[in-house]
């Protein structure tokens, strides 16, 4: 109920119902569950969050393309809690093929448990914007 009255969900409230302005109505969401539940509840989408779960197969592939993008993308020093995966450079690739390039020395990367349970290294990439240009 908290998130309910929160700035986020007041501002994204406010712009996904407006009638004024642009006909393409649009905002950045706080991801957090109860954010996303409150917003449901509010606007009155269809079933999800709390009420829906992924089939097995869904879950599963979910877990590999996270992992995926844990692997190969850069992702910030501090992940919060609980922790997000940032989609940036993944998104800068595939959808708008800007090159990429291997992060610096003085990125820090991380390792992950990958599917087969063993801990590898991140082998990060990020938008290579000087090539780009």
């Amino acid at each position: 109920e908290a998130a309910s009255g929160s700035v986020d969900v007041v501002q994204a409230l406010e712009e996904l119902t407006r009638t004024s302005g642009p006909p393409i109505r649009g905002c950045q969401v706080n991801p957090d569950r109860a954010h996303l539940q409150a917003l449901q509840h509010l606007l009155g989408w269809t079933i999800g969050g709390y009420d829906t779960r992924p089939t097995p197969e869904a879950a599963q592939l979910k877990q590999a393309d996270r992992l995926s993008i844990l692997l190969h993308y850069r992702q910030p020093d501090d992940f919060g809690d609980p922790p997000r995966v940032t989609h940036y450079d993944y998104l800068c690739d595939t959808l708008f093929d800007i090159p990429m390039k291997p992060v610096g020395p003085e990125v820090r990367k991380l390792q992950f448990e990958n599917l087969e349970g063993q801990i590898v290294d991140a082998q990060w990439t990020e938008a290579d914007w000087d090539t780009f240009k």
